[in-house]
């Protein structure tokens, strides 16, 4: 097969992957030109680094033959160990062809009629009672077959929650298609993790998330996973001298030396002309303290960059995204009538209300209401928010769940302990402006000193 039929044959072949991998989520590993002697196998579908489906694509201008199909499935069967076997046959079907595929199932339900046991003769169909044979008709149709890749394409966004229009999922199947036609000259396979990331990478361009055109902004105050950042970013403030671990020096104090250089920072970098990616490779309260300088009203373009399960994320609204998150669920219950501080408790990447407690009665922190916030339907982990659009609903509901204080512990001191990302503290700081005084609390996650709470910025 040579010229226009062979080039045509790639890219039904291709099609046929882009397909099977959206359609079909029993596997975690796709292969194009899967190798086996005798090189029958078009796609591999693998599980735990063994096939699970084997799948052959076969195309013509002309009709397919019953004695074509028998010999396809036979050399498919023989050439690859596989509980499955799929023949994906992409042209005119005749009569006899027809009869033949429907004979198939008829001898596998154990209802096989005269016409069936005619149309199966001199095939073997001891392959039928040791594996799971199956012959899928597709049309010579280029554009009906493109019309099937996106609604497979659409189906699967739609199942991880992900909506876009007609022209936005022509777009990332036909990309996807150019994907699998590279794979194919290259013997290449795709991990289900990569198939993800690929078809989030085209929906994320798509939704402007691209960070190309941002200039970055990295703040630094210790040194684990810092890397990256300090790669990424143009500008930085470098903070760690100032810290052992998570840890501020006795010499350093959060407010006096920490705030004043965190500010002076912000302000001489950033401006109303230029839009910006936020690194934060940071304690939480200095994220938190960020988003508070650079509030709603500030005028600056500037989301935050947020490691997520598909990696770097830049965490922005947009209304593209998924349609409905988990929701916040908020504890708001009276801690002592007698007292007028509030404690704010986010539970979000760790259940962290029975630490604070402890903290707040060993210390005897003047506190009358405790509100603890989680989200809904999940357990608390590094992942429990899904983006940047879900991150900002969660701050519109803590913004609301904090208006029940009365009016004197509006004007007290609101104390905020968190165990959730810093993308996340950066939009609660930027919306922090009605909060009245706060002050913030880091945790010693490490272990390496009190195991407990310390204050860290205060903001009046």
């Amino acid at each position: 097969m040579g010229g226009i039929e062979g080039s045509r044959g790639y890219v039904y072949q291709g099609l046929a992957a882009v397909i099977k991998s959206l359609t079909d989520s029993d596997w975690d590993r796709i292969s194009i030109e899967y190798p086996t002697i005798g090189d029958k196998v078009d796609i591999a579908l693998l599980s735990k680094g063994k096939v699970k489906m084997a799948i052959q694509v076969k195309s013509t201008d002309n009709s397919f033959a019953p004695g074509d199909l028998k010999k396809w499935i036979t050399e498919l069967y023989k050439d690859c160990n596989s509980p499955t076997y799929e023949l994906t046959i992409i042209g005119n079907c005749p009569k006899a062809a027809k009869t033949f595929i429907n004979s198939i199932k008829k001898y596998k339900s154990g209802q096989c009629d005269k016409e069936a046991m005619d149309s199966l003769a001199g095939f073997d169909t001891t392959l039928l009672d040791n594996a799971d044979i199956c012959v899928h008709v597709l049309p010579n149709d280029q554009e009906y077959l493109q019309a099937i890749m996106r609604d497979s394409l659409s189906h699967y966004m739609s199942s991880v929650g992900l909506n876009l229009l007609y022209d936005q999922t022509h777009f990332i199947a036909m990309n996807l298609l150019a994907d699998e036609l590279l794979k194919s000259t290259q013997g290449g396979s795709t991990s289900r993790e990569e198939l993800n990331e690929c078809i989030l990478s085209r929906f994320r361009m798509l939704a402007g998330e691209f960070t190309n055109d941002r200039t970055a902004l990295c703040i630094l105050s210790f040194s684990r996973g810092a890397g990256k950042a300090i790669v990424h970013s143009a500008k930085m403030l470098d903070l760690r001298d100032r810290f052992n671990g998570r840890h501020i020096k006795p010499e350093y104090d959060w407010n006096k030396d920490i705030l004043p250089s965190v500010r002076a920072f912000i302000e001489q970098n950033t401006n109303q002309e230029v839009s910006y990616e936020l690194h934060l490779e940071t304690h939480s309260s200095i994220a938190f303290l960020i988003g508070q300088i650079l509030d709603t009203k500030s005028g600056v373009d500037i989301f935050p960059i947020q490691k997520t399960a598909k990696g770097y994320e830049l965490w922005q609204m947009n209304s593209c995204q998924i349609i409905s998150y988990p929701e916040l669920i908020v504890d708001n219950s009276i801690y002592s009538s007698e007292l007028s501080d509030t404690a704010l408790i986010i539970n979000f990447s760790q259940e962290i209300k029975a630490d604070v407690e402890q903290y707040i009665n060993g210390v005897s922190l003047p506190i009358g209401r405790i509100i603890s916030c989680s989200v809904e339907k999940t357990i608390a982990t590094s992942f429990s928010i899904q983006n940047g659009t879900h991150a900002m609903a969660l701050v519109g509901s803590i913004c609301s769940a904090l208006k029940a204080r009365s009016a004197n512990q509006k004007q007290a001191r609101l104390h905020i302990f968190s165990a959730a990302p810093n993308a996340f503290m950066f939009f609660l700081g930027r919306a922090s402006r009605g909060f009245g005084k706060c002050t913030l609390y880091e945790y010693d996650f490490e272990q390496e000193a009190n195991c407990s709470y310390t204050p860290s910025i205060s903001l009046n």
